[in-house]
């Protein structure tokens, strides 16, 4: 009996793993009674199909994207209609590829538009470009993830105006919906409640290999050690992160590993007097648990509610993250498995003061994130309830 096929579709499936890449990862390595194919754009110096796991393949599609490539601000301008051909062209391959395919589940990540595509719906008249990226052709069951909200993002109301409605758009064409953090789950039931629909929604967490994200024993060196891993945008809580590198207590040694194109590194490194930190760009996902036993704590200090994966893995080394207090932070209890704090320089500061002079108190708050994410957040909790769907709509 031929292997049931589910096609995973993200267009940014790149070798700098990020979140959404590990999320494919886990499913297509712990559910091997399926056979997977990775929907994505090709990028240069990568073949266009490869058999990256036994039971599953990466397929990318032409033209190349060069969207990572650092233009400067003259020739990302003149190259911008050429960049939104290429997001067409790649699109309407994938669609016809769907159409001629044969499978058993198309699994969306993400609610995010070709990047040029939504520039180019808040220069025009919005969704008119985006409208076009349209799944409700696929026949087959179809599956959304959201790992994130675009409109949680920016504070622009026009720009906010713009993401919701795109949300909104791609949620309609789903009849299957997964949500990552509770906060986009309450979105998704509020519009669904709105509009009358009637729709599968689960909110099923990130997941973590606490095998790979194993527990180390922090370092019992004299400075405090503060780890940050994030794209380097403002998102992520930029802001706070220069604020502290340019506060740096003599107690305190911070390692960042900044990710994102060449412009946004050189912004940040130049904005900050690099020879005080450590500082490293787009290290490979394989790297990131060595990364993380270097550090006593992590500071997460992203702009939007919920939980990033960073913040589970690092709590799977046991690693305490220091995130903001914003919405439902859970599994970050502050106190007792991470700490929670005002967007407030000075109070960080008190904060790794305080953590510096009290070790004791990391370590014992270190054990109980690493505790808690075995017990509810590692890949033999979280993956199986994404089987059960995937088997519940095949059959």
């Amino acid at each position: 009996m031929m292997m049931k096929l589910i096609f995973q579709y993200y267009e940014r499936f790149y070798p700098m793993s990020g979140g959404i890449e590990t999320c494919i990862n886990s499913i297509i390595e712990n559910i091997p009674k399926y056979k997977f194919e990775v929907l994505t754009n090709a990028i240069p110096d990568y073949p266009l199909r490869e058999q990256h796991w036994e039971n599953a393949l990466i397929h990318r599609f032409l033209p190349y994207n060069h969207n990572f490539t650092p233009y400067n601000k003259i020739v990302s301008k003149l190259s911008f209609p050429y960049r939104i051909g290429c997001d067409w062209v790649r699109f309407h391959r994938k669609c016809a590829y769907l159409k001629k395919t044969k499978f058993d589940i198309l699994h969306v990540h993400g609610a995010c538009p070709e990047g040029n595509f939504l520039r180019l719906n808040l220069l025009l008249k919005p969704l008119t470009f985006t409208k076009l990226m349209d799944f409700s052709f696929v026949s087959q069951p179809k599956i959304l993830t959201l790992h994130g909200l675009l409109s949680a993002l920016t504070d622009d109301p026009k720009v906010k105006k713009v993401m919701k409605k795109y949300e909104v758009f791609a949620i309609d064409q789903f009849d299957n919906i997964i949500c990552v953090d509770k906060n986009i789950y309450s979105y998704v039931q509020e519009h669904i409640e709105e509009s009358s629909q009637d729709k599968n929604i689960w909110y099923i967490p990130n997941s973590v290999d606490t095998t790979k994200f194993s527990f180390v024993p922090p370092s019992n060196e004299e400075k405090l050690k503060v780890g940050f891993i994030g794209r380097l945008e403002s998102s992520r809580g930029i802001e706070l992160l220069v604020k502290l590198t340019k506060n740096l207590p003599d107690c305190i040694e911070l390692y960042v590993v900044g990710s994102g194109n060449q412009i946004a590194i050189e912004k940040f490194k130049s904005s900050v007097d690099i020879s005080k930190i450590h500082f490293y760009t787009n290290i490979k996902n394989e790297d990131i648990p060595e990364f993380i036993h270097r550090v006593n704590v992590l500071f997460n200090p992203v702009l939007a509610e919920g939980i990033s994966r960073i913040s589970l893995e690092s709590m799977s080394c046991g690693r305490p993250p220091i995130m903001l207090d914003m919405g439902d932070r859970y599994p970050v209890v502050n106190r007792k498995t991470g700490y929670l704090i005002q967007n407030d320089l000075n109070e960080l500061l008190r904060l790794l003061e305080y953590l510096y002079e009290n070790r004791e108190e990391l370590r014992k708050v270190g054990g109980n994130a690493r505790k808690l994410v075995v017990s509810e957040f590692d890949n033999e909790v979280i993956i199986p309830r994404i089987k059960t769907i995937y088997d519940k709509l095949i059959k």
